[in-house]
């Protein structure tokens, strides 16, 4: 072979092994470029699938029976059980501290929960965490609403129209929420406010479940039928804890200011019990109450059910040694109590049904009720009056009340209360309704004042309904059969967790 063939073989063998690697090249940036394609593929494809509400409403989070619910289902159920623990605990705050009160910070002396700290950051218990107590409110909620929704369907109830309509309200409600606080959608409100993936549609669904198994357990409740005998039976042998035990009380507790004086524990607690000794030795009750008034304020006369006394002082009223006008003093650890029995009432008594009318006088700055205010508000009611004296009959009464009452809790109902108790209004329309010569339509215009208002009511006695006594052994009557039903109701269900529990309540 010639040196001119051996350079010319050499040179298409380098051309053809730098070509061999180049196409090696192409081959490794090629399947390095399918690679990274797929990668970036699968990375957008789980992107997707983390931004979406996947997660949140495909995999069960919780299975009760035959009925799995996802994670955005069931964070429908953990608010509403937050939400029924908070409004709780605030309307009672509302109760004792009144509507300007600091609702976060009482919240939170009552309750030992930070509504400002992560719900899985705050120790219910030692062995639970506040979002844990929450869960298991939930889950006990959701084999409860589970178990009457099949039930309900088994017996063929139907859900009332009217809820149904009351549910979509309320749906609507929240879209005009989230729009007037910025939401683009109410779906992005409810995302924020219940849980990831929660939409109209989820809520609206978990709410009728809801609404249909409070509706069915309360027609199951009102069908059922109590004799008259089984009532009284009742009440008899829970004499003790229903009838009405009228009686005067005072603590002089150790800790009052006269006893500032004495030096220890001990002799303040002594003079308490002294205290209180004397004061029990009035002759009469007018003298009575006078002593308890130096120590304080002067208790006024109470209407108490036996299961409500005060516990030291409930043994010796509720003896049945006792008679009118006794009175003692009972010693405690901190003080004595000093009091005076008036009467037991059995209840014996038919409760009363009533239409009213109120007009409340306007609270001047300081919450002080000027004679003007009052007078203002006198002169009102006698014109409502003067109006329903042209057509004197019920129907206008309640036309009335619907129109020019300012109490919120009647009306919209035409100013009706029914089954009224004795002690359950203020005193003057107290003595009105339980009149002995009361009849059906008459009316009568009476000033009241309970300390949260004070305004003047026109009242139309519309007539008597059962035994006080036999509505008292009714309540509790139905509330044990009512929970024994819902106990084996539930006693088939339980629930198991799914992969979509560790969703809940995340976003």
């Amino acid at each position: 072979m010639s040196a001119s063939n051996v350079k010319r073989d050499e040179k298409l063998a380098r051309r053809q092994q730098a070509l061999d690697e180049q196409t090696k090249k192409t081959r490794t940036f090629r399947r390095n470029a399918i690679i990274v394609v797929v990668v970036l593929v699968l990375a957008l494809a789980v992107a997707l699938v983390i931004n979406s509400n996947l997660f949140y409403t495909a995999f069960p989070a919780v299975t009760i029976g035959n009925t799995s619910y996802s994670a955005a289902e069931t964070d429908v159920f953990f608010r509403s059980a937050y939400n029924s623990f908070y409004n709780t605990y605030a309307n009672y705050i509302y109760s004792l501290m009144g509507s300007d009160a600091d609702i976060d910070s009482y919240f939170q002396t009552f309750t030992g929960l930070d509504r400002s700290v992560a719900l899985d950051e705050q120790q219910y218990s030692d062995e639970q965490t506040w979002a844990d107590y929450f869960m298991e409110q939930t889950i006990e909620n959701m084999k409860q609403v589970t178990a009457l929704c099949d039930a309900a369907a088994a017996e063929g109830f139907v859900t009332p129209q009217e809820v149904v309509d009351e549910v979509e309200s309320s749906i609507s409600s929240l879209r005009t929420t989230a729009a007037l606080y910025g939401y683009s959608n109410l779906d992005q409100f409810l995302n924020l406010n219940y849980g990831k993936g929660v939409n109209a549609n989820i809520l609206r669904n978990m709410m009728l479940k809801m609404e249909t198994a409070n509706h069915y357990a309360e027609s199951v409740n009102e069908a059922r039928v109590y004799t008259a005998e089984d009532t009284e039976a009742y009440y008899t042998e829970h004499a003790d804890e229903l009838d009405v035990i009228d009686h005067y009380y005072f603590l002089v507790s150790s800790s009052n200011a006269v006893f500032d004086e004495l030096e220890t524990d001990e002799e303040k607690l002594e003079a308490a019990h002294a205290a209180a000794a004397e004061i029990a030795e009035a002759a009469t009750l007018e003298d009575f109450l006078a002593a308890c008034a130096a120590y304080g304020t002067q208790p006024t006369l109470r209407h108490t059910s036996g299961n409500s006394l005060v516990t030291g002082i409930s043994e010796w009223l509720l003896s049945a040694e006792r008679k009118a006008d006794d009175h003692t003093s009972i010693e405690t650890d901190t003080g004595a109590y000093a009091v005076w029995f008036v009467a037991r009432d059995d209840n014996d008594y038919a409760v009363r049904s009533m239409r009213h009318v109120l007009i409340m006088a306007t609270a001047d700055e300081d919450g002080t009720y000027s004679d003007e205010a009052i007078l203002a508000a006198k002169e009102r009611i006698h014109e409502i009056e003067t109006e329903w004296k042209e057509d004197p009959t019920e129907e206008h009464f309640a036309e009335l009340a619907n129109s020019y009452s300012e109490d919120s809790g009647s009306n919209t109902n035409g100013g009706l209360y029914e089954d009224i108790s004795k002690h359950q209004m203020v005193d003057a329309i107290d003595s009105f309704l339980f009149n002995e010569g009361a009849k059906a339509g008459d009316t009568t215009v009476v000033e009241g004042d309970n300390g949260s208002y004070h305004g003047w009511h026109l009242v139309y006695y519309v007539g008597e309904g059962e035994l006080a006594r036999t509505l008292l052994a009714e309540e509790p009557m139905r509330e044990a059969d009512q929970t024994e039903w819902l106990e084996g109701l539930e006693a088939n269900y339980t629930a198991t967790t799914g992969s979509g529990l560790k969703y809940v309540q995340k976003s």
